[in-house]
């Protein structure tokens, strides 16, 4: 690609099912008789309930400062998983009955890798936080790493559980117990299953809606939500007129890609440089590779200062090289990225690829 300057500010281009409907929560009529509208844990408890992961023990009682079992959890993390896949996968336990309640459940996430298959599950037992962490990481595939803000004094550097543990509070799915301790070895209880569940659902909602993303080079999520959508819708027409014009193929908005020049712009305005190579992706394919992108082609366009999809499309346009990047017949896809910069400036990101 070539790289041609159009004036000091433009430069030219070079994973399941989930339950994670975002359920209103209900009225303020209060449902179970032990936990209050103030309670704590209101919101969430209602959430999973109104989901079908965690319902009341009795009558109408949710048993909020219960322990949970081995049992019990894997029936609430298969709910919230929502798998619908059977399954006949052989379990070594012998302390799972068929005629159990939770058998599907223990099965399906054994079968996931979940729990090890070994003679005794050990269903009665109460769940500590830290076998909850490792259950919760395996049952909804999130990425574990060392490089971690949250640390707790009562987690030592060689705890079995420690980075699944840093991992999770990092994006704040788990918090600690206070003053900087987390409590590993004790019990969880319904209430708190029950805010680490909605806060589980929440966060894969924002993965599935690509409003998040794992950096496997800095080692953590970053977010990637788009903040000026109808900027990027407007950009992607405009671009799509001007492709009809010459007869080259309408292009598609492609999520992941569009993820991918969202890091870009918010890169650019993060380190202070106007480049198609970042001084920590690389060019564009780079990039495109750290984040599991797949391509055959790709190209990219920037832009910084223009103040509307039409006056950044122009802008492009009168510039041979990024116009000829914007025909370009061969590319099938399209993502925009408009972040706000320091002092006002809007920083523009076009990438196109084919794949």
């Amino acid at each position: 690609m070539t790289k041609t300057k159009l004036l000091p500010i433009l430069i030219c281009s070079i994973a399941f099912f989930l339950i994670l409907s975002n359920s209103t929560l209900a009225n303020n009529a209060r449902y179970y008789e032990d936990v209050s509208s103030t309670h704590w844990a209101y919101p969430s408890i209602m959430k999973v309930h109104n989901l079908g992961i965690m319902g009341e023990v009795s009558g109408h009682k949710f048993h909020p400062k219960e322990k949970v079992t081995r049992a019990e959890a894997a029936q609430y993390l298969y709910n919230a998983l929502g798998v619908k896949e059977e399954t006949s996968f052989k379990m070594a336990f012998k302390d799972v009955p068929q005629n159990a309640s939770y058998y599907k459940a223990v099965q399906t996430l054994t079968s996931l890798g979940v729990f090890q298959n070994t003679t005794a599950f050990k269903p009665d037992r109460h769940l500590t936080r830290a076998e909850l962490c490792i259950v919760l990481v395996h049952t909804f595939s999130i990425e574990v790493d060392k490089i971690n803000r949250a640390s707790f004094k009562d987690v030592v550097s060689k705890h079995w559980a420690k980075d699944h543990i840093e991992s999770l509070a990092d994006i704040g799915i788990i918090n600690g117990t206070g003053k900087n301790m987390f409590s590993p070895t004790s019990h969880i209880t319904r209430a708190e299953l029950a805010v680490i569940l909605a806060g589980t659902i929440d966060f894969q909602l924002k993965l599935t809606s690509h409003e998040m993303v794992y950096d496997y080079l800095q080692k953590d999520y970053l977010s990637v939500k788009n903040l000026y959508p109808h900027f990027s819708e407007e950009v992607v027409a405009l671009v799509n007129e001007e492709r009809e014009k010459v007869g080259a193929p309408i292009l598609k908005v492609d999520p992941k890609l569009t993820q991918l020049a969202i890091i870009k712009a918010n890169d650019m305005v993060k380190r202070s440089y106007f480049d198609h190579k970042s001084p920590l992706y690389g060019y564009p394919w780079d990039m495109a590779g750290i984040f599991d992108y797949p391509f055959i082609s790709l190209g990219e366009n920037i832009a910084r200062n223009y103040k509307s999809p039409k006056t950044v499309v122009e802008g492009w346009m009168k510039s041979s090289s990024h116009r000829s990047t914007m025909l370009n017949e061969n590319y099938t896809n399209i993502g925009i990225a408009c972040v706000n910069g320091k002092n006002g400036q809007l920083y523009w990101v076009q990438q196109f690829s084919s794949n």
